[in-house]
């Protein structure tokens, strides 16, 4: 829950540090739920009575292995969020929000004051 309200706040508000808070909190909840899930799976391991060789060995090996890609991959998307708004004021006007301080909602009189077409670049988030 407390991901959800930073990730929110984050959002809304563009900020860099509520976004780190959330990653980072998504992550510990993604490892404490796969440690709970891992002393699950020994608990019933240990209580089924089965004494496999691999039983176990392989669920922990999927396990730690969706975790680390779990982690990866949301460090990767925060990265490009970040070099994404670190390159934002160089986008035409086009793709950024209004000042609403300094300049009025009315469109341009004239295709003349229209800002400049800018040519989509395809994305390149991490998925």
């Amino acid at each position: 829950m407390l991901a959800l309200l930073f990730g929110t706040f984050a959002v809304f508000k563009e900020a860099r540090l509520p976004l780190l808070i959330y990653t980072a909190i998504s992550n510990v909840e993604t490892a404490s739920c796969t440690i709970g899930y891992l002393i699950d799976a020994a608990t019933a391991f240990q209580l089924s009575g089965n004494k496999t060789e691999f039983g176990c060995a392989v669920a922990v090996v999927i396990i730690v292995e969706s975790i680390f890609c779990c982690v990866y991959r949301s460090y990767g998307n925060l990265a490009q969020f970040i070099k994404d708004r670190e390159t934002s004021p160089e986008l035409p006007v086009v793709y950024r929000a209004p000042d609403l301080k300094t300049s009025s909602l009315t469109p341009p009189s004239s295709e003349f004051d229209a800002p400049p077409a800018y040519e989509e670049k395809p994305s390149t988030y991490i998925v």
